[in-house]
Parts: structure tokens; C-alpha cells; sequence
């Protein structure tokens, strides 16, 4: 069961056959104790390799399977995966190793609709065209037409049915794809280890500083086709489970209220690598506004962390304005890409971020004077090392808020681990999306 050809050929076709009758939850029971049988009677590094083949074999049969008017075998195939990942120790071994590390499971978000395909069906799904706008002879909009005639409504009506058959098809496809994505969002796991929700979190941020660092390198990037629809079903899992937990706790807040709170820019808890944050690496803003970090965000900076810092004489501080603004323009005239100049990569950057991931810093109760302040030591974590309840806090350690600044709220926004993920959805609209929908829109 480890060989290619005998998972994709009889295995995959096997739990295919099982769910063929409608996929109730009486068939992903079935399949679930497959899997415990599995786990039981093989040992891990078969099961490992296995469960990896077959996964492979998934993705590959739902990105090049051939389209058909209703989507049914892309819908066949997101129902195994849905399958699978409901079992929690297959799902947490696919996170750890596989979705993220072998398989560019984004494809399994990206939908092949039937819209360039001749052979797809279109043609019977939607055999009337009708355009919205009426033209003159000369091609100018008639910007007032008079009311249209019963042919024009009739091919209307025929037109937006068959728009209409087609958008429920898509949905199905996409309410699967966001139940996949709840799965691995899931953080009430009962087994033992770490929840999904945090095992993701950390795949999800390397993922994006792999997209983030090789911008110059399209071989290495998710494609951006990709990369827009894994946005949207991520923003609609995301809202999901913030709806949930706003269910649970009254006090949070609506995810149509959803905000990234300000520290977690300038904690050091959540890594954004080498990008720019507010305005400059968090190296150089921790050093000049370290006197702003303690009155207004109750953030104290161990002065010999920032001696540290000032021995490697950061050259970004020494640039002047100009020399930024060259950047800046270099920068855009590569299409908006980040321009790498050669101090980004510099030993003395990388000891810079060594500084960050180990620094120091002490947390104020914002209800006390500073002359009254205990020090906290507070563990700045690599995203590796990073355990649940240093992501969500507890017994008034504050997790990824460290740090809030007098002005935000004492009640919860929602679950810091949401927070993050958040925050990497809009890293990911500004890596790639918005450049996708600018060619979208252009077209």
C-alpha cells in the first residue's frame, strides 16, 4: 500500500467506491475506522508514506481530471479529502509533512470552471448569451434604452437561469473547499498534541514567507490564480470560526468588526521575516521608538539587547531619505515586486533577526504608574517552538497581544491564533491577490 500505482489504482478507487452513495456521515464513519485500523495494524512510517500517496494521488486527479458540466468529479474528489482529514491523526500527520511540505495543496482551493473549455459543457449549461449594455451602430453605449422587447427578456431570463446553474454548481464546489479548511482550523482536537488550528498557523506563515522571499523567482511561487482562491474560502473559514467563538463569548466582537490589533506588529511574537512593517524593519523602529514602546505600548527593551543591536551598526539606519526613496522607486518599477538590495541580506540583518528572536521584553500593567513596574521576562519565540498557549495566552499571560497599547479594549477581539491567520490573509491579498485582480480587471 506504500507503492504509487496500487494507492491511486485500487486504494483511492476503494474509498472513492465507498462514499459513490451520496457521502452520508454513516460512509465517512466507515472510512474513519479504516484508518484506525490502519494506524492500528501497520507501522507509522507505512502509514506515513502511505497517507502520502494517497494524498498526492488526490490532488492529482482533482487538478487534472477533466471537466464536466455539473463539476462532479472535482466534487468526488474534495469529498475524499474531507474524508480523510476528518480523522484527527491522519490529518495532523498530512499538516505536519505533507499538505504543506510535499503537496502545494493550495491547488485543492484552486476551481477549473467549465468557462475555457469547449469540451466542458458550457455551450448546454448556458445556450443563450445576452449582454447587459446596448450599443449604436457607431459601438456607443445607448446610455437610456427603451424597455426591451419579450425576445430580448426571454433571452434574458434563459441567460440567467443558465448563470445561475452554473453559480450553484461553483458554490457546492466551494462549500466543500472551506470545509476542508475548517478541519484544519479545527483547535478542539481531543487526541493528544497540538491542536490542527496551531500546527496550520505555523505552515501557513512559512508558506507565505516562501511566496514572500522568492518574488523573483515565479517557478518557486504559488500561482496567483491559486493564490485568489485560496484567499476567498480562507477569509470565509476565518469568518466561520470567528462567528463561532463570538457565539461562545458575547463580549468579542463580530467578524464584520475584524481588525488586526497593533501589537502584534511590534511584540516579536508573529515573524514577518524580512518584509517591512510600519514603516521600517521591526530592528531599527524597536531602537528609535523604544521611549513611544514603553509609555504608550508598556513594552520595556532590555538596553543591552539594543547595545547588541547598535554594535552591528545596522546600515539601514545610516541611509538617508534619499537613498530610501531610490529604493522605494526601484521597488515599483519592478511592478511592485520587493527589490532585494544587497543589505537585505546581509550578516549584519541576520543578526539583527537573531536579536529579535531572542530579545527580552517586559510587560507593564497599563493600570500602574512605570515607577511602579515588574519586570516580566517574556519568551520571543521561533515559530517552530511556539506552543498554544503561547499563541493564545493564559493566567493573564496575554500571548500574541503583549503589549497592548491604553487605547485598545480589555475584552477579547476574538482568538489570538484567528488574529494571526488575519493578519496573513491580508499578507497574502498584498504578495499576490491584488496584483492578480489588477489583471483581472484590466481584462
Amino acid at each position: 500500500m506504500c507503492k504509487v500505482y496500487l494507492v491511486e489504482d485500487v486504494l483511492m478507487n476503494f474509498l472513492l467506491g465507498i462514499l459513490e452513495g451520496g457521502g452520508s456521515v454513516e460512509e465517512h464513519h466507515l472510512i474513519i475506522r479504516l484508518l484506525d485500523l490502519m494506524w492500528l495494524l501497520m507501522e507509522d512510517y507505512e502509514v506515513h508514506e502511505c497517507l502520502k500517496q494517497l494524498m498526492m494521488s488526490l490532488l492529482r486527479a482533482y487538478r487534472f481530471s477533466p471537466i464536466v458540466p455539473d463539476l462532479g468529479l472535482q466534487i468526488h474528489y474534495l469529498r475524499l479529502t474531507i474524508a480523510i482529514l476528518r480523522h484527527e491523526k491522519s490529518r495532523k500527520y498530512l499538516l505536519s509533512n505533507v499538505l504543506f511540505d510535499v503537496l502545494r495543496s493550495v491547488v485543492f482551493f484552486f476551481i477549473k470552471s467549465p468557462l475555457r473549455v469547449e469540451e466542458a459543457g458550457l455551450q448546454e449549461l448556458i445556450p443563450t448569451t445576452w449582454w447587459p449594455n446596448r450599443f449604436n451602430k457607431e459601438g456607443k453605449e445607448i446610455k437610456d434604452p427603451s424597455e426591451e422587447s419579450d425576445e430580448e427578456r426571454l433571452r434574458r431570463r434563459a441567460y440567467e437561469r443558465g448563470c445561475m446553474r452554473l453559480k450553484k454548481r461553483i458554490e457546492v464546489v466551494e462549500e466543500l473547499q472551506v470545509q476542508i479548511l475548517k478541519l484544519l482550523l479545527n483547535n478542539k482536537d481531543k487526541g493528544g498534541g497540538e491542536a490542527s488550528r496551531y500546527i496550520f498557523l505555523n505552515k501557513f506563515r512559512k508558506f507565505l514567507q516562501e511566496n514572500a522571499s522568492n518574488r523573483g523567482n515565479p517557478t518557486v511561487l504559488c500561482p496567483p490564480e491559486y493564490m485568489v482562491c485560496f484567499l476567498h474560502r480562507l477569509i470565509t473559514a476565518i469568518r466561520s470560526c470567528w462567528d463561532e467563538y463570538k457565539t461562545r463569548n458575547p463580549p468579542a466582537l463580530y467578524s464584520e468588526d475584524a481588525y488586526v490589533p497593533p501589537q502584534l506588529f511590534y511584540n516579536g511574537k508573529v515573524d514577518y521575516f524580512d518584509l517591512q512593517r510600519l514603516g521600517g524593519l521591526l530592528s531599527h523602529l524597536r531602537k528609535t521608538l523604544k521611549d513611544d514602546l514603553a509609555s504608550k505600548a508598556n513594552i520595556i527593551i532590555d538596553p543591552s539587547e539594543l547595545q547588541a543591536v547598535t554594535m552591528d551598526d545596522l546600515e539601514e539606519e545610516d541611509e538617508s531619505v534619499s537613498a530610501t526613496a531610490q529604493r522605494s522607486s526601484a521597488s515599483l518599477a519592478i511592478g511592485g515586486a520587493l527589490a532585494r538590495p544587497s543589505w537585505l541580506s546581509s550578516p549584519t540583518l541576520g543578526r539583527a533577526n537573531r536579536f529579535l528572536s531572542t530579545a527580552a521584553v517586559s510587560l507593564m500593567n497599563p493600570r500602574r504608574p512605570l515607577g511602579a513596574l515588574e519586570k516580566v521576562k517574556v519568551r520571543s519565540l521561533s515559530v517552530e517552538q511556539r506552543t498554544e498557549d503561547d499563541i493564545e495566552g493564559h493566567h493573564g499571560n496575554e500571548g500574541l497581544l503583549l503589549g497592548r497599547p491604553a487605547e485598545e479594549p480589555d475584552h477579547p477581539i476574538t482568538e489570538n491564533s484567528l488574529l494571526e491567520i488575519l493578519d496573513g490573509a491580508i499578507m497574502m491579498y498584498n504578495l499576490s491577490v491584488h496584483q492578480q485582480l489588477g489583471k483581472v480587471l484590466s481584462v
